[in-house]
């Protein structure tokens, strides 16, 4: 849902899989992420991107 909304909102959405969901995948096209990322310390890389 998190997903969803930042998308709606044109907000850089990115999803950390990790735990429980980790191999969930979206019911709907809208709820598909910018980002993927495995560790949190990957979204430097994306914030880097982004900048240039």
């Amino acid at each position: 849902m998190d997903i969803l909304c930042a998308n709606q909102l044109n907000i850089i959405s990115v999803r950390i899989r990790k735990g429980a969901f980790m191999t969930e995948e979206p019911t709907d096209p809208r709820m598909v992420p910018k980002f993927e990322i495995s560790k949190l310390s990957d979204l430097l890389e994306i914030l880097k991107k982004l900048q240039s």
